[in-house]
């Protein structure tokens, strides 16, 4: 598991194909947008920090691409992550799980929401089974935070993230 800043790419080198330009401005067309391959070539060299271009377009031939810098692995931490330290809207949490990020453009606005869990809760819930019947669904009752600790922790997180906002956007 890649647990760490930068994923598994901290620890795994990678090589890839970056794929057929085609395909990435098909996935736009079809609605994705931001995703045409002129989008994501740059990302592509910020990981690599390799200029070798694709050669598949034409020859069906293609250079095999690495995330490697200066002769050495480079994980996205160090590609992405290292140039923004010190940037007021960027705040690192270790030992943190989120458990999801929703981001929503309504109004031609980005709105993300952050969702946090906690990892070892106190409360605990119980599962039992209804009956012997095995379609039968079963009896679940969470409890959820049923327990004082448990309620003080999502709360700590909660109030994190509001006093981090402004920097956060």
């Amino acid at each position: 598991m890649g647990k760490l800043l930068g994923g598994s790419t901290s620890h795994n080198a990678m090589a890839y194909f970056r794929g057929f330009k085609a395909d990435y401005d098909t996935w736009e067309s079809l609605g994705a947008k931001g995703w045409s391959y002129d989008d994501v070539f740059p990302y592509f060299l910020k990981s690599e920090n390799n200029l070798s271009p694709d050669l598949a377009e034409n020859t069906g031939l293609c250079l095999m691409q690495s995330t490697v810098a200066s002769g050495k692995r480079q994980s996205t931490k160090a590609a992405f992550l290292d140039p923004n330290i010190g940037r007021k809207n960027l705040v690192i949490i270790t030992e943190a799980v989120v458990g999801k990020v929703q981001s929503n453009d309504h109004d031609g606005r980005n709105h993300s929401k952050v969702l946090n869990y906690l990892l070892h809760p106190e409360t605990r819930g119980n599962v039992q089974l209804r009956s012997l019947d095995p379609f039968d669904p079963p009896l679940i009752d969470p409890k959820y935070l049923q327990n004082k600790k448990d309620v003080r922790m999502m709360l700590a997180g909660k109030y994190f993230v509001f006093r981090n906002l402004k920097r956060l956007v």
